[in-house]
């Protein structure tokens, strides 16, 4: 197992996760109209649908395709990831609406299928996965790196959505955090833009 590609996976995706976006927002809004246990839960459905995506990434079906096709996908990851990391620096800074409420009480389950329907209903991300894993681990996955390549995918998404959740429900983290919103955008565009680049070179 090449720890070195693992810690290099898991900064990528905790960058790409600290960006806001539409997991972000559903997660904040759960914090601040719900019980703080409901965001919580949508954190760990979040994990969930996150690792749905990493398996199938993992799982070797860009190599199930015509060398052509493999390149052509490789190609539209890097555009993609590029496209992603341009509308982050754009967006660099943008603060969280004062006004996100979510009406009614959800049990913890809901927000567990909240959050995972969120993640999966998301196509862009297995392009994102696919392009991240295709950059950063070897083609052919041995069984005993998959499992940890899971796992640090479920703990980044649930960790850091558990956080977000936790953050914004207290009012004096929440302002912290937005004050340093932008520096941690941008890190995550230069992030997405460089792996972007170097995956189209490499293609």
């Amino acid at each position: 197992m090449d720890w070195g590609a693992l810690a290099a996976l898991g900064g990528v995706l905790l960058l790409g996760a600290m960006s806001p976006g539409p997991s972000f927002w559903l997660v904040v809004q759960l914090a601040l109209g719900q019980p703080r246990r409901v965001a919580v839960g949508a954190a760990l459905g979040m994990g969930v649908g996150a690792v749905c995506f990493a398996m199938l990434a993992a799982s070797g079906w860009q190599r199930q395709i015509a060398p052509e096709w493999l390149q052509a996908v490789r190609l539209a990851g890097a555009a993609f990831l590029c496209w992603l990391g341009y509308r982050m620096w754009r967006g660099a800074g943008v603060a969280v609406p004062a006004s996100a409420r979510t009406a009614g009480v959800l049990t913890l389950w809901q927000g567990v299928l909240a959050g995972c329907l969120a993640q999966l209903s998301n196509p862009k991300t297995l392009l994102v996965y696919a392009a991240v894993f295709a950059a950063l681990l070897p083609a052919a996955l041995p069984l005993s790196a998959y499992w940890p390549v899971v796992l640090l995918v479920w703990l980044v998404e649930a960790g850091w959505y558990a956080l977000v959740a936790c953050a914004f429900s207290s009012a004096r983290v929440r302002q912290r955090y937005l004050r340093q919103q932008a520096i941690i955008d941008r890190l995550a565009a230069l992030a997405m833009l460089c792996l972007g680049l170097w995956l189209a070179f490499t293609a």
